[in-house]
């Protein structure tokens, strides 16, 4: 014989004869709790109360993939102005289309999309033609003649060494940028020379 309580905890199971019972509540998260009553009585009101129960599982081990980030933590610590920095393998970890994708997840920047897709940075809540957008320092040029902002929808990730982007122009950078700076830096290809180079081998026979 049994019964459910309803969302107030109250309960009720009828036609039981008179007698001695042990009456067993359970409920999920709570631990099970026994009472012997003895039942002389046509109406008899019962109360329980449960205590919370610690469900224990096995050992769950959390790791964080942060030696790629170590070097661009080290230098966002020690820059002179507000700078985030990431690194290329924390790059490669996400799944973006894009580097203004990538440039979006970083905190106090915003992206505007078009068609889905991002293409411009905000930084700071400022509108994109007052960010600059360079690639390994040298200044990309603006998207159209009435707005200086840049496209970087046609930037793939695949392409970047890290992402520096700057929130608070320092005396040593151009005054134009009131937004912020951002800097994209390349991956180099003369470090897959010596990979090329002892892949494939040339014959020459007269």
């Amino acid at each position: 014989m049994g019964s459910s309580s309803n969302i107030y905890g109250k309960y009720s199971i009828g036609k039981i004869p008179f007698g001695s019972y042990t009456i067993r509540v359970t409920y999920i998260g709570y631990e099970p709790i026994e009472k012997t009553v003895l039942l002389q009585s046509q109406y008899q009101q019962i109360h329980f109360k449960l205590d919370y129960k610690i469900i224990e599982g096995s050992p769950i081990i959390v790791t964080a993939q942060a030696e790629g980030q170590m070097k661009a933590i080290n230098q966002q610590l020690s820059a002179k102005a507000i700078v985030n920095l990431v690194s290329s393998a924390r790059i490669d970890e996400l799944p973006d289309a894009n580097a203004a994708e990538s440039v979006g997840r970083l905190p106090g920047i915003s992206i505007l999309r078009e068609g889905g897709e991002g293409y411009k940075v905000v930084i700071r809540g400022l509108s994109p033609k007052y960010n600059t957008v360079t690639i390994n320092g040298v200044r990309m040029a603006a998207k159209d003649f009435t707005d200086r902002s840049v496209d970087l929808s046609m930037i793939s990730p695949n392409l970047l060494d890290g992402i520096e982007v700057t929130k608070a122009i320092t005396a040593d950078q151009d005054a134009d940028a009131l937004g912020g700076a951002v800097n994209f830096r390349l991956k180099d290809a003369s470090a897959l020379q010596g990979n090329v180079d002892s892949d494939f081998h040339i014959e020459l026979q007269g």
